[in-house]
């Protein structure tokens, strides 16, 4: 059974092991969204930091999970409002918690953080910050998914290949080119490109229908992500 992100957090709301080590996945999956969000606001890198671990934190205790349901809509959005309860609340207690030495709760990429931090557009509002990092948190957790399986295969090597080809028509390298590096057709590489492009269609189908609630539409939420990675 494929694990969703609202199974998860239902699982969490009802305090079993399970679902907090799930929980804590889910959690490294989307910081960056969560940084990116506290970015925007304003907040400086440090204090970003510090404001993406206690909203973690917070989150890790199921504080606020009693009553949640997949029934309320995407967890996108469940997530935002989330974020926005938290941000209300760190501006009315006027000052923002330092975790000093303490342990993370989410290990933060250090790499990833500073280009979040330093590609922040001065026009870009928290919200729309927040959907564009979710969006490439997707793409990238779904990209992870089919190496995996590439992998599973014995075919980790065939993947690295032909892995610039999976969402564009590659970089330096043409698909003749490919080929004659393969040392295949160049038809047999177009139709590998196409098998893999088909199978991330259907496992991102997978993964953006995880986070949906009943009744909503798979594809709606896929052009949507896909507008917003292309502005």
């Amino acid at each position: 059974m494929l694990t969703t992100c609202w199974s998860v957090v239902l699982e969490a709301g009802r305090q079993g092991p399970e679902g907090g080590a799930a929980l804590d996945q889910l959690c490294r999956r989307y910081w960056p969204a969560v940084f990116g969000f506290f970015v925007r606001s304003g907040l400086d890198r440090a204090d970003a930091e510090d404001e993406t671990q206690e909203f973690f934190a917070t989150l890790l205790r199921r504080e606020g999970l009693a009553g949640v349901a997949p029934e309320k809509g995407r967890f996108r959005s469940f997530l935002l409002t989330c974020l926005k309860n938290h941000m209300a609340t760190a501006l009315r207690r006027g000052t923002r918690q330092k975790r000093g030495g303490g342990s993370p709760v989410v290990t933060l990429d250090a790499g990833l953080a500073d280009r979040i931090a330093s590609g922040a557009e001065a026009s870009e509002a928290p919200e729309a910050a927040y959907d564009r990092h979710w969006a490439e948190s997707v793409i990238q957790h779904t990209s992870l998914r089919l190496e995996a399986e590439y992998k599973a295969a014995g075919r980790g090597a065939r993947f690295a290949a032909l892995r610039e080809f999976l969402m564009w028509d590659g970089g330096e390298l043409s698909g003749r080119e490919l080929a004659e590096h393969l040392g295949e057709s160049e038809t047999a590489v177009r139709s590998a490109i196409f098998r893999l492009r088909r199978r991330f269609g259907l496992l991102l189908r997978e993964e953006v229908a995880g986070t949906l609630g009943p009744g909503e539409d798979v594809d709606e939420e896929v052009r949507y992500m896909a507008r917003i990675l292309s502005e």
